[in-house]
């Protein structure tokens, strides 16, 4: 995503769209960005409070809580906005896309990234709190029918985001107990949002995975991978 970014040449305001942990939007306040991070979870846009704090960011990281599909952002504001595997998680994509190009201004950058092949979409999937994959031809649509102009799409994560997937991520959850893989009770209270929140009170192997995956940038050419990373431009 910060290839596309580069690629895309735009500064001032960002949006962080499912801020997570806050990783993204502490690396768009480093670049100069004036930044809101937004996120529906109160225990996402706390974790990235609390990192805007730490790392002295505050003045330059503003964190909403808010859905995608209901943004309270002003029209034609933003100059970029990234969306990190977060839209097969809301309940109405296109709505929020329709959205995300609403608080964009003409020009402004979207670079999004999402699981591919809609085949794919498994028991594992649900777990994650995923409503759905994507498949190139789906998602271009999609930013298309929104008003955007799609500059450059490809498959991305590969060799490391494929082999996490299908060696660590996947095997994992399927050893669970029925009941946690499907979310139908708690053993244990092991929730995707749990381990987000373990990964930012643990800096280190936040930072050393998301290190590890800079290595798939070398292989985007290949056209192959488990997401999908598109740029597009709102006309």
């Amino acid at each position: 995503m910060v290839r596309l970014l580069r690629l895309s040449g735009t500064s001032g305001r960002a949006l962080d769209l499912g801020c997570g942990t806050g990783s993204m939007a502490a690396h768009l306040a480093t670049l100069g960005f004036s930044v809101w991070a937004l996120d529906p979870s109160l225990g996402c846009t706390e974790l990235t409070r609390r990192m805007a704090d730490a790392r002295g960011l505050s003045r330059q990281v503003r964190v909403v809580a808010a859905r995608g599909e209901d943004l309270p952002l002003p029209d034609k504001y933003f100059d970029v906005a990234m969306c990190g595997e977060v839209l097969e998680h809301v309940e109405n994509d296109r709505r929020a896309v329709g959205e995300i190009a609403r608080v964009l201004r003409p020009g402004g950058a979207f670079i999004v990234t999402v699981p591919a092949d809609e085949w794919r979409f498994d028991s594992c999937d649900q777990w994650a709190g995923h409503r759905r994959r994507y498949s190139e031809e789906t998602l271009r649509e999609l930013c298309q029918s929104a008003g955007l102009r799609v500059i450059w799409l490809q498959r991305w994560g590969f060799p490391l985001g494929t082999l996490y997937d299908r060696l660590v991520f996947k095997p994992y959850v399927r050893r669970l107990p029925r009941m946690e893989r499907t979310g139908a009770g708690s053993t244990g209270g092991l929730t995707l949002g749990g381990v987000l929140h373990a990964l930012g009170r643990t800096p280190g192997i936040a930072w050393a995975v998301a290190q590890s995956f800079r290595v798939d940038d070398l292989f985007a050419g290949l056209g192959r991978g488990s997401s999908i990373l598109l740029l597009a431009q709102r006309s």
